[in-house]
């Protein structure tokens, strides 16, 4: 799970919300609440290191 899932006052109102809705939520333990840009960063650090750049002349496209 990203990083917003550790954020406390997230996990206490989603608790209470679903506790007056009658909704069991179930959440990530906190030490698997990472912080995934983190892991995007020593990615690209390493690809960087090891002198693997991606072309950025790709043309991005939505299907939605």
């Amino acid at each position: 799970a990203g990083g917003v899932s550790a954020n406390s006052m997230l996990r206490e109102k989603s608790e209470k919300m679903g506790e007056e809705m009658g909704i069991q939520l179930y959440s990530p333990k906190i030490s698997y609440c990472t912080d995934n840009a983190a892991m995007i960063a020593i990615t690209g650090k390493m690809k960087a290191e090891l002198g693997q750049f991606d072309d950025l002349d790709m043309v991005p496209y939505a299907s939605l």
